[in-house]
């Protein structure tokens, strides 16, 4: 137990130590070394802060900056919040994804928006809400269309739970029943082509579970989904479909491991056993300076793909289509544009091995699901209450 307990210490000690290196301003984080801040930042480094329980030392006046802060970036016409020199559509992921991470984040500090939502109105009819979620291709599975899916659900939700609004409950029911219909009776997942059967289709998928985890829903084909995830565990215990995990995928496998598997009764002891894998992984893939990165073990160059660690990996389990679609994801990542990770988040880039802010709070958050799951000493993780990604 004092073992556990110490490592965890030395774990958050560090991680803070690397956040702080970042910090660049009173409410400023850069993403990482040469990276610029953003307001995207300013919301992974608070998330990571709350996640270690930090923000309760945080004083009234500080508290009262990141909220102005925050705040700052909201469109008083549409309610949405907007990136910092942004010129585009308000109706887009960008906007939606700061919108929902700032509602997150107001949230965990006890405060609100300063502006009504006005953009919600658009959903608050059964016709607009479906034609929002079939032009999005959320039936289909379209790479994305699980975001698209998730930000209306927590936007509406979010409605009817600070406003008490019954139209946003019932488009909620509007939101189930679709998703309902629409499930692959197969797979579990959405969408029908083979390439949604395995990566694409949990990780995409992963984001209308968290909608009916939150809502407390039954997701049909539960067992199915959970032995499809479990088949995908690479030998060093990873979920993605190229060496050394990533934030994304090994989060949304875990999620779905312990809300759609452990916390069900069934399979609890291989889902044991597989996130316990998981848990070594990751802790094993933090970087020297304290923070975590995308994956340590990116294959930089197309000779390495043939070197005997990336062959065990591609060719792990008894699937010739994961074999072919990790040998096909690792090679396409040798590819000199895309050496480098670039996101709407920030300005630059950064390296796959580069800690960020970004992977430093998912694998710090799948840690913290993991042992709040199957570790009896982990209550001291801090989890958010709001809807949306942190909630748990």
């Amino acid at each position: 137990m004092g073992k556990k307990i110490n490592k965890k210490k030395k774990l958050k000690n560090n991680v803070l130590k690397w956040l702080f290196s970042m910090q660049t301003g009173q409410t400023h984080f850069k993403m990482n070394n040469g990276a610029d801040a953003t307001v995207f930042t300013s919301c992974f480094a608070l998330f990571i802060l709350d996640l270690f329980d930090e923000t309760g030392s945080i004083s009234s006046k500080e508290k009262e900056l990141w909220v102005e802060y925050f705040n700052s970036f909201q469109d008083k016409d549409s309610g949405f919040f907007i990136p910092e020199n942004y010129k585009g559509e308000l109706n887009t992921k960008t906007v939606y994804q700061l919108t929902s991470f700032c509602l997150s984040a107001l949230d965990l500090l006890g405060a609100s928006p300063a502006n009504e939502l006005i953009f919600i109105n658009q959903w608050m009819r059964s016709e607009s809400l479906y034609k929002y979620l079939l032009e999005n291709g959320c039936f289909r599975g379209v790479q994305g269309s699980g975001n698209m899916a998730m930000f209306v659900g927590i936007f509406l939700t979010y409605q009817y739970k600070k406003n008490n609004d019954e139209i946003a409950a019932e488009r909620m029911k509007d939101w189930f029943y679709f998703h309902d219909e629409h499930q692959n009776k197969k797979t579990g997942f959405w969408g029908n082509a083979l390439s949604k059967r395995y990566y694409s289709g949990f990780q995409n998928s992963f984001h209308q579970f968290e909608i009916y985890n939150y809502w407390n829903k039954e997701v049909f084909m539960n067992n199915h989904i959970v032995d499809t995830v479990l088949n995908l565990q690479d030998p060093d215990g990873h979920f993605a479909a190229v060496p050394g995990g990533g934030g994304c995928m090994d989060y949304d496998a875990a999620n779905i491991l312990i809300n759609l598997g452990f916390k069900k009764e069934y399979n609890k002891k291989k889902i044991s056993l597989a996130l316990s894998r998981l848990h070594k992984g990751i802790i094993n893939s933090q970087n020297k300076d304290g923070g975590f990165c995308e994956s340590r073990k990116h294959v930089s160059a197309f000779r390495n793909i043939f070197q005997e660690e990336t062959i065990r990996f591609v060719f792990s389990g008894s699937n010739p289509y994961l074999w072919y679609f990790r040998l096909r994801k690792t090679a396409s990542s040798t590819i000199k544009h895309k050496s480098v990770i670039n996101t709407h988040w920030t300005n630059k880039g950064r390296r796959w091995n580069q800690s960020d802010l970004w992977n430093t709070w998912f694998r710090c958050l799948t840690l913290a699901e993991i042992e709040n799951t199957i570790f009896s000493s982990s209550s001291d993780w801090n989890f958010q209450k709001c809807i949306g990604l942190g909630y748990f």
